[in-house]
């Protein structure tokens, strides 16, 4: 071997191996944040719509006194009030994925999304082809006869972590999750204007909240 960061155990060889899994480490938690975002942001938007409705139409003296809340702690009662019926399944069904990926369960993940791809026709460009993984050359057995090693990686529950995100971003379900990801954020129309909403908010809620002293 030529390349000084394939001699293995070398500092380079260390170094090579550092940078790469800070590499890959940098794509997992960007994917889990990509992921969990999503039903955070519902969350809010549940949240601030529901605030938003009782300030309108709420007479401003019963506003003002009013003690109102919102339980944002059962996600499927909530997602179920934001999404009409006919997407209601679908939805459900992509919230179990980015939840798995949330948790860095590539396996569930995948299989997810595999069967949503099926049923839905999703139209994902999902492979099955093995990630190759590895290939150490230039060994000695104990009888001194040269020998190589080679691996292909397959999706497994047995694998590591990133072994398991490996062969996940491989074979096209990083893509995969991150067109879900757009779907949902896309269909909430409110969801490019929360921030604002937000803001109308917290205005209404000095009345309601605030001191008032004369000028």
């Amino acid at each position: 071997m030529t390349d000084e960061s394939q001699q293995l155990g070398s500092n380079c060889h260390k170094q090579v191996s550092i940078e790469k899994f800070e590499e890959q480490f940098e794509k997992m938690t960007s994917l889990m944040q990509r992921a969990r975002s999503v039903e955070f942001r519902l969350r809010m938007l549940y949240e601030a719509r529901e605030h938003r409705e009782f300030a309108q139409f709420a007479e401003f003296e019963r506003f003002v006194n009013s003690n109102f809340q919102v339980d944002r702690r059962k996600f499927n009662r909530l997602l179920s009030a934001l999404v009409p019926n006919d997407k209601n399944e679908r939805f459900q069904e992509i919230r179990e994925i980015l939840d798995a990926l949330a948790h860095a369960d590539y396996f569930r993940s995948r299989m997810l999304t595999q069967k949503y791809n099926q049923k839905w026709d999703a139209g994902f460009t999902l492979s099955n082809e093995p990630y190759p993984e590895r290939f150490i050359e230039g060994l000695r057995n104990e009888k001194g006869k040269a020998v190589t090693y080679a691996r292909l990686i397959e999706s497994s529950e047995k694998n590591l972590i990133p072994e398991e995100f490996a062969v996940f971003e491989h074979q096209g379900y990083v893509t995969a999750c991150d067109q879900l990801i757009n779907e949902v954020n896309s269909f909430f129309r409110d969801n490019k204007v929360l921030g604002w909403i937000y803001e109308l908010l917290s205005m209404q809620r000095v009345y309601q909240f605030g001191i008032k002293n004369d000028a």
